[in-house]
């Protein structure tokens, strides 16, 4: 986590959004480490041996 969460608000009396729109803007302001990658390359494991044993 490079930041944590911190909650942002708009909701003065002179934010521009509450003046202009008279609308509440509420939101999350947070950084974290996330990228791209191939759902090809996905893979999932029970933890247990499926291989045939060669009988």
């Amino acid at each position: 986590m490079r930041r944590r969460p911190q909650l942002v608000t708009k909701d003065s009396p002179s934010d521009d959004n509450v003046f202009f729109n008279k609308e509440f803007i509420y939101g999350v302001d947070a950084r974290y480490n996330a990228g791209y990658g191939l759902w090809q390359l996905a893979f999932g494991s029970t933890g247990e041996a499926d291989m045939p044993t060669g009988e």
